[in-house]
C-alpha cells in the first residue's frame, strides 16, 4: 500500500519539476515540500519532505506541498519490493525530447525537459492515507505477547511490544487476540513490555493474548515520517523529532497492512512557525 490522498480531500494537482538538489529517489506516495530546510530555498523544485527535525519539525521548518501521483519519465522505473513506480532528480542537461513527457500546466513552458512529479496538492485540510512499517519499508510492527495477566484491564506485562520509547498519551497499544481482540486504547506508560491504558480494556487480559502499539493516538498526535517520505515510522519515539498531525482513523488489524489516515496540523504549513 502506497500512501494516498484519502476522501478526495486535495484541492488539485499539477505538475512540478522534481529537484536536482540531490540525486534523491522519489516514489509514487512520497509527500514533497519545496523548502529545503531551516526557510531555505537554494533549489529549484520539490523535495521530499523526509524526516521531521525538531518539534513539528521546527529545526527543519518543512512545509508540505504535495503527494506524488506518478512521473514524466518516457521509460519509468519500478520499484519491485515497493511495486510502485519511482524517479530520480538531477540538475544535469536533459536535451533529449525522448527522456521525457511534458507534464500539463498552465503556465509555463510544458516541454522544458525536466523529470517531473503530478502531484496532489496538501493544505490543512488535506486527509493522508499512509502505511506503517516498522523503521524500514515492508517490516511488520512487533507483536508482543501477553507474559502477566490482568484481570482487571488495566495493563499487562508481555514480550517487547513497542518498538520505540513510548511516551504516556501519545501511543496506541491494540488487541490481536484474546476476549479484547479489536479494541484499542491509549496507553499511560513509557515501557516497551509493562502496558497500561487510561481506560480498561473491557474484558480480563489472558497470558498469551497478543498485542501490538504504536507512536501515535486517534486526535491530535505526533508523527514520524521515514526519509523517503512513504510511510510512518513506528519505531521512533514521539518525543523529540516529530510533525503534529490529526489522526482520524488508525487501523491496526492486520499485519502488514496497518495504516492511520490524518492530516497535518495548520502550524505545520507556517514558513517561520515557533
Amino acid at each position: 500500500m502506497n500512501a494516498s490522498i484519502a476522501y478526495e480531500s486535495s484541492p488539485f494537482k499539477r505538475w512540478v519539476p522534481l529537484s536536482g538538489d540531490a540525486a534523491t529517489v522519489f516514489y509514487e506516495g512520497s509527500i514533497v515540500t519545496m523548502v529545503k530546510a531551516s526557510q531555505d530555498l537554494t533549489q529549484d523544485g520539490v523535495l521530499l519532505i523526509g524526516n521531521a527535525v525538531g518539534i513539528a519539525d521546527t529545526t527543519a521548518f518543512k512545509v508540505p506541498y504535495g503527494l506524488v501521483l506518478g512521473f514524466n519519465a518516457m521509460q519509468p522505473t519500478f520499484s519491485s519490493g515497493r511495486q510502485t513506480m519511482t524517479a530520480v532528480a538531477s540538475a544535469s542537461q536533459h536535451a533529449s525530447t525522448a527522456e521525457y513527457l511534458g507534464g500539463s500546466n498552465n503556465v509555463g513552458v510544458i516541454d522544458d525537459g525536466r523529470p517531473k512529479a503530478e502531484v496532489a496538492i496538501i493544505d490543512p485540510g488535506t486527509y493522508i492515507k499512509m502505511p506503517i512499517w516498522n523503521g524500514t519499508w515492508g517490516t511488520a510492527i512487533t507483536v508482543g505477547t501477553v507474559s502477566t495477566a490482568s484481570t482487571t484491564g488495566a495493563g499487562f506485562t508481555s514480550s517487547t511490544v513497542s518498538d520505540y520509547t513510548p511516551v504516556a498519551g501519545l501511543c496506541t497499544v491494540y488487541c490481536r487476540s484474546g476476549l479484547n481482540k479489536g479494541v484499542s486504547r491509549v496507553t499511560s506508560d513509557t515501557s516497551t513490555t509493562v502496558k497500561t491504558v487510561f481506560d480498561y480494556f473491557k474484558y480480563d487480559i489472558a497470558i498469551g493474548d497478543t498485542f501490538v502499539s504504536v507512536p501515535l493516538r486517534e486526535g491530535p498526535s505526533y508523527i514520524q515520517i521515514d526519509a523517503t517520505a512513504t510511510f510512518i515510522d513506528a519505531s521512533a519515539s514521539p518525543a523529540t523529532n516529530y510533525y503534529i498531525v490529526d489522526v482520524v482513523e488508525l487501523n491496526l488489524a492486520t499485519a502488514g497492512q496497518e495504516y492511520a489516515i490524518f492530516r497535518f496540523q495548520p502550524d505545520q504549513f507556517s514558513f517561520a512557525r515557533a
